[in-house]
């Protein structure tokens, strides 16, 4: 019964600390857009720009994803996260 229980709490805490990992995710993809009219003059950017900027990121996180999918196949999940989070 122990074991099961052990098991258990190492699959919330683990899902748990995936969960934060992708909350974080989200809100670093989406922290810029609000910052967009303080850029644009901060910058001397237009919004094309920076809209630009904002797609070419989001291609190469997309693109990005599979390499990073078979990554954690081969040498584990926890290395990755726990490198992808000290990056």
């Amino acid at each position: 019964m122990t074991t099961a229980a052990s098991s258990n709490s190492v699959t919330v805490r683990v899902v748990s600390l995936i969960c934060v990992v992708h909350m974080m995710s989200h809100i670093y993809h989406q922290a810029l857009h609000p910052l967009f009219p303080t850029l644009t003059v901060e910058l001397g950017v237009s919004y094309t720009a920076l809209g630009f900027m904002m797609t070419s990121f989001s291609l190469a996180t997309a693109i990005g994803q599979t390499p990073i999918g078979f990554l954690v196949d081969r040498i584990g999940g926890k290395v990755v996260l726990v490198v992808g989070l000290a990056l």
